[in-house]
């Protein structure tokens, strides 16, 4: 078993155990390669539309939520705080993906063709879709309701988790950082258990006990 050395004392980490009752083969700190963050995907089955401005096809709708509860896998609950991307919008270039498919760029900002911004409900993306092939290809799916659901790629930077007496772990997220947004075919992203563990793992949550 292997755990961020980051966040958890040595005994902190043997008291987690202790208290679950896992019998480790080995116990060690992760190397720093493996507690770095793991790009995560996340969909809101939220409204997307489409609308055009001077001949120009756009796609909005909201790419994240505030404050709304969500089940990853049946590992842990997870909701975003309110200003969680305000930094990463100052800092970082985002793109507008077609479908997570980095072939298929829709808009980017800074080339102005991708607004995103924090609003009262959450993260808000407005991209001005390109004259091609798949740039016509979502709005025309998105505009007949094919597709209903838009998707982020993130790391998280700051979070908290909570241990709950009888229920899952949950964690909030204070501060991300944004690679993405995408408008996406399938309104729930699929995240299995054995990923969401991967989640808690990979953040000092829940150790890996697969050899135990």
């Amino acid at each position: 078993i292997r755990f961020d050395k980051t966040k958890w004392t040595v005994a902190e980490a043997k008291e987690w155990l202790n208290k679950h009752k896992y019998k480790p083969i080995s116990f060690e700190p992760a190397s720093e390669e493996k507690a770095l963050n793991v790009p995560e995907k996340r969909v809101y089955a939220f409204e997307v539309r489409v609308n055009s401005t001077d001949n120009q096809m756009i796609i909005e709708g909201h790419a994240a939520v505030f404050d709304q509860m969500t089940r990853i896998g049946d590992a842990f609950d997870e909701q975003i705080s309110r200003g969680a991307f305000k930094k990463t919008l100052q800092e970082h270039d985002i793109v507008m993906l077609w479908n997570h498919d980095d072939g298929k760029p829709l808009g980017r900002v800074s080339t102005k063709t991708l607004e995103l911004k924090e609003d009262d409900i959450g993260l808000f993306a407005k991209g001005f879709m390109p004259d091609n092939s798949w740039g016509k290809d979502a709005h025309v799916s998105v505009g007949r309701g094919d597709v209903q659901g838009m998707s982020f790629a993130f790391t998280v930077i700051k979070e908290e988790w909570e241990e709950r007496v009888g229920d899952i772990p949950k964690r909030t997220i204070k501060e991300i950082r944004l690679y993405e947004v995408s408008p996406v075919t399938f309104p729930a992203y699929p995240t299995t258990d054995i990923q969401a563990r991967a989640i808690m793992e990979a953040h000092g949550v829940l150790l890996d006990v697969a050899t135990c």
